[in-house]
């Protein structure tokens, strides 16, 4: 007798039991489905509404307080309160489906979520461009007795940016004989000749600290009065001695620069 009365209350805390715990997985659910709802209203990804309704039949089976606020607001709507009789008659008669459901959508969104910051990550830092000065020329800065003195004082530097290159001297100078100025630039003042119609920077090198620009100059415009030449050459000579391990400027042909 005491056997029996022993196995029948073991199988009623059994009972009570996977009652409880059915009634935990069913809050569990429904707190997340109403979490995904909620989310769903802010991100495109989600059905905000529809995990919400799901949310609150899962909760409302599983807490009578939610099930008599749910069937409140529903009994005003005939179709809503039948529809939510479905759902809950659905969930108990399938409950391993509601689970897997659960499982397999925050898998998925899982998966979406690393997929997106994945494609989302931070750019790659771009490679970093090679900050340079070119000089130019400003005739204010150069003055004195007579007038404009066409000496070193009159060189300006104006910041600008190459490529990553193997050959940063000659990019440097081919950029210097374009002669781009920004109209801020010729505000302040500063001139440049450059271009030069038919001239073309054909070769840089440097060796023993010396560095020689080979040039092609068919139409000859390097040349004429010493002041000209002076400011055309003293741009290229200090634009190209701003790079470590140059000592000296020198030009190829030699009768090139010449008044």
């Amino acid at each position: 007798m005491v056997c029996a009365i022993l196995l029948l209350q073991s199988a009623r805390c059994r009972g009570m039991i996977k009652k409880d715990m059915k009634k935990i997985g069913l809050a569990a659910a429904g707190t997340c489905f109403l979490i995904l709802g909620v989310l769903g209203l802010f991100l495109p990804l989600l059905q905000g509404i529809l995990f919400i309704a799901i949310g609150l039949v899962l909760l409302s089976l599983a807490s009578p307080a939610v099930h008599a606020l749910v069937a409140k607001y529903a009994g005003k709507n005939p179709r809503l309160a039948s529809a939510m009789r479905r759902a809950e008659r659905h969930v108990l008669d399938h409950p391993r489906t509601v689970a897997f459901a659960l499982v397999f959508l925050l898998i998925a969104i899982a998966g979406i979520s690393a997929g997106m910051l994945f494609l989302h990550r931070a750019p790659a830092p771009l490679e970093a461009g090679i900050p340079i000065l070119l000089y130019f020329y400003d005739p204010e800065l150069d003055q004195g007795p007579g007038g404009t003195q066409c000496g070193p004082k009159g060189l300006v530097g104006v910041a600008r940016t190459l490529p990553q290159t193997e050959a940063p001297l000659r990019e440097a100078i081919a950029l210097l004989l374009r002669g781009e100025l920004s109209p801020e630039e010729r505000a302040r003042g500063i001139t440049t000749e450059f271009p030069l119609p038919g001239l073309v920077l054909t070769g840089a090198t440097v060796q023993d600290h010396v560095a020689t620009l080979a040039f092609d100059d068919p139409q000859h415009k390097t040349g004429g009065g010493s002041c000209r030449v002076a400011i055309l050459w003293r741009q290229i000579e200090a634009t190209a001695s701003q790079f470590p391990g140059i000592a000296r400027v020198q030009f190829s042909p030699e009768y090139l620069f010449q008044p």
